[in-house]
C-alpha cells in the first residue's frame, strides 16, 4: 500500500489507512397524514439516511501524532471509532498495521455498582487478567481522586465524577502503536487535568502513531506536529498542526461574531485547496 498526500517530504511506513470510508444511519421518523378530527390523523413512519462521515480518505505514518479539529458534529469521533473497529462503516476499508486502541472518556459504568466496583469491571472488559486488574486498581484510584466517593454507586456521582472515572479507567490501556484519543483533557478541574495531562503524556510516550481529537486548537498544536480538520463528515484541511489550528481559530471566531459570510468563504477557500491522499493498494 501506498499514498500521496500533498505533503511534500518522505512520510515512511504506513501505519493506518482509512479508504473512502462512510458510516451512515438510518434515521426513523414520523409525518402526520390525514385532516378533519383527530382520530382521522395518523403517522406514517418514514426513515431517511444522515452521514455521520462520508467518503474519508487519511493516511497515517509511523510515529506520526495527528490532531482533529473541528465542531460538534463534523464526524471526528466518528471516524475515530470506526478506525478502531468499534463503529460499523457503511463503504470504505480500513486497514492497519495492528489493532489500533481508542482511549475515550466514555466507558461503560453501572451505575448500581460502587466505583471500586465500575474499576475492577472496566479493567476486566478491557482484557486484563485478575491479577493485572489487582495490581492497577490503585492506580486507577490515585489518577480519578475520588476518595471515599468511590465506596458510593456511581448513579449518586454527578457528570464530573462520572467523567474523571471514566477517564481515570480507560487511561490504564496497554502500551499500544497505534493509539487514538478522544476528548480526554477535557474533563474536571484545574489539578485533575494536570495529573490527566501527565497520564496521556506516559501513554504518548509509549505509543507509536497517535491520533488526538480535540475542541481546543493550542492542545493540538502542543501535541501533535500534523492535523486535519473535519467539517461536515469530511475532511477539509490537512497539515501542518499550527497553520491548520490558526485556520480553524479563524473560521470558529468568524462564527462566533455572527461573520457567516467571512466564516464560509474561509471553508470554501480551504475546502478549495484541500487535496485528499491518493491511495493505492498493491
Amino acid at each position: 500500500m501506498s499514498a500521496k498526500d500533498g505533503l511534500s517530504r518522505d512520510r515512511g511506513q504506513i501505519a493506518l489507512a482509512a479508504i473512502d470510508v462512510s458510516v451512515k444511519y438510518e434515521k426513523l421518523s414520523s409525518s402526520k397524514r390525514g385532516a378533519g378530527r383527530l382520530q382521522n390523523i395518523r403517522l406514517i413512519p418514514s426513515r431517511s439516511t444522515k452521514f455521520g462521515v462520508e467518503n474519508v480518505s487519511i493516511v497515517a505514518y509511523e510515529g506520526e501524532k495527528i490532531g482533529l479539529v473541528g465542531r460538534n458534529g463534523s464526524g471526528k469521533s466518528t471516524i475515530l471509532r470506526a478506525m478502531a473497529g468499534l463503529e460499523r462503516i457503511s463503504s470504505g476499508t480500513v486497514l492497519a498495521r495492528s489493532q489500533p486502541v481508542l482511549l475515550s472518556v466514555s466507558p461503560a459504568l453501572i451505575p448500581e455498582r460502587t466505583g471500586n466496583e465500575n474499576i475492577e469491571l472496566g479493567l476486566l472488559a478491557m482484557g486484563l487478567s485478575p491479577s493485572a486488574v489487582a495490581d492497577t486498581v490503585h492506580r486507577v484510584a490515585d489518577l480519578a481522586d475520588l476518595g471515599r466517593e468511590l465506596d458510593d454507586p456511581i448513579n449518586t456521582y454527578s457528570s464530573g465524577m462520572g467523567s474523571r472515572l471514566r477517564f481515570a479507567i480507560a487511561a490504564v490501556n496497554p502500551n499500544t502503536d497505534i493509539l487514538l484519543i478522544d476528548e480526554a483533557l477535557g474533563t474536571g478541574d484545574a489539578a485533575f487535568q494536570d495529573r490527566s495531562e501527565a497520564a496521556i503524556d506516559n501513554i504518548i510516550s509509549n505509543a507509536g502513531t497517535i491520533f488526538f481529537v480535540s475542541h481546543v486548537p493550542s492542545a493540538v498544536v502542543k501535541m501533535c506536529e500534523r492535523a486535519i480538520w473535519m467539517y461536515q463528515g469530511r475532511p477539509i484541511m490537512d497539515g501542518e498542526s499550527r497553520e491548520v489550528a490558526l485556520t480553524y481559530q479563524r473560521w470558529s471566531n468568524h462564527t462566533v461574531a455572527k461573520e457567516f459570510d467571512e466564516a464560509q468563504r474561509l471553508i470554501d477557500e480551504v475546502s478549495e485547496a484541500y487535496e485528499p491522499p491518493r491511495i493505492e493498494l498493491v
